[in-house]
């Protein structure tokens, strides 16, 4: 008997050269074969809705499906904001549950993209829209889950942003004119089968531009903003920053590295390298070797073991969709995408 790993791959399930009407009917006619069933779909079209203009790249995150369960509910918005991710930058991000609402919701969009849009926004941010502060909390804590940071406003503590990029991407959420409460999950993975080193970091962000008597109203939220955190992770340590520079990930994990007291199989430091290698993102062929023989370790003891990747695989046809829907003066205009799943059998011994 043999343990297998389990990935989600994203692959292409039609490319157009029309627009939003034949992606729309695309999208309904995916949904006939499977009524629950996601798609994604990354669409080039004019920012005005005239026949010339400048264009614009929207992605699109279709859930047809009715009411689930909270559980079932953040794993696919956890999904849905990996593969967002993987689509790239773009300059709006749509959900819908048809083709019929990406029509209503795009036409009434792009009339006011250009002024209400910016064009350096990207597919992450729109994960607040996805959860609501409980599903991201949970998330959060959740050590399988892709979500590895969130930010909560200071005035009534609601999520007002959470991604899967890590440092870096929560250090371009941060405004320069508020305050803000944050937490970070460092994921440290490890070899042979043993469980990833997981610590948290709670921030605490006063922007260099908060008047004196914003930041005393808001700073007055921060027990309460650590308490709710709390709730969901225990945090290994706290940092107060004012500027970016207070946030540099080397640092960090140097800190981190005297306030805790780390048992490592394989006697690593904690490092910056060790850090990126358990941000989610698309994985390369040795990472996938790598799984390969810790699925091969672990199946000595638990066979019949199912791993599941947490972050879906880019197929390289999805790959270059991607690329030529975001090339100007392309035919193809439009991609709608799927996630399947693939099973590999691990190595060991029957």
């Amino acid at each position: 008997m043999h343990s297998k790993i389990a990935y989600q791959q994203l692959t292409v399930n039609t490319i157009g050269s029309g627009g939003v009407d034949e992606l729309s009917h695309r999208i309904d006619g995916f949904a006939t074969v499977d009524a629950l069933a996601p798609s994604w779909a990354l669409i080039r079209c004019l920012a005005d809705g005239h026949s010339s203009g400048n264009e614009m790249i929207v992605a699109v995150a279709c859930h047809p499906g009715g009411e689930v369960e909270s559980q079932g509910h953040e794993r696919m918005a956890a999904l849905s904001t990996q593969v967002l991710q993987l689509l790239g930058t773009v300059d709006l991000t749509l959900h819908v549950n048809s083709g019929q609402k990406l029509r209503e919701q795009l036409r009434k969009a792009v009339e006011v993209a250009s002024s209400k849009v910016p064009s350096n926004s990207n597919a992450t941010t729109s994960t607040k829209s996805d959860l609501s502060i409980e599903q991201a909390l949970s998330a959060i804590g959740n050590e399988t889950s892709g979500l590895n940071w969130l930010l909560l406003e200071p005035t009534k503590l609601q999520l007002y942003n959470a991604g899967t990029g890590g440092l870096d991407e929560l250090k371009e959420c941060l405004p320069a004119d508020r305050v803000m409460f944050g937490v970070l999950r460092f994921v440290f993975p490890r070899t042979h089968g043993a469980p990833p080193i997981v610590k948290y970091l709670f921030i605490h962000w006063i922007g260099p531009q908060v008047s004196v008597v914003r930041r005393g109203q808001w700073n007055s939220k921060l027990e309460d903003a650590a308490s709710k955190m709390r709730s969901a992770c225990d945090f290994a340590f706290r940092k107060t920053a004012y500027a970016l520079e207070d946030l540099e990930l080397a640092n960090l994990i140097e800190e981190l590295g005297r306030v805790t007291c780390i048992t490592s199989s394989d006697t690593r430091q904690l490092s910056v390298n060790w850090y990126s290698e358990g941000l989610p993102g698309p994985m390369s062929g040795r990472a996938l070797q790598s799984s390969n023989t810790s699925s091969a370790s672990t199946d000595e003891t638990h066979n019949h073991e199912l791993q599941i990747s947490s972050m879906p695989l880019l197929r390289e046809s999805a790959e270059h969709a991607i690329k030529i829907v975001r090339e100007e003066g392309r035919q193809w205009k439009w991609v709608l995408m799927t996630v399947a799943e693939y099973r590999v059998p691990s190595s060991g011994g029957a």
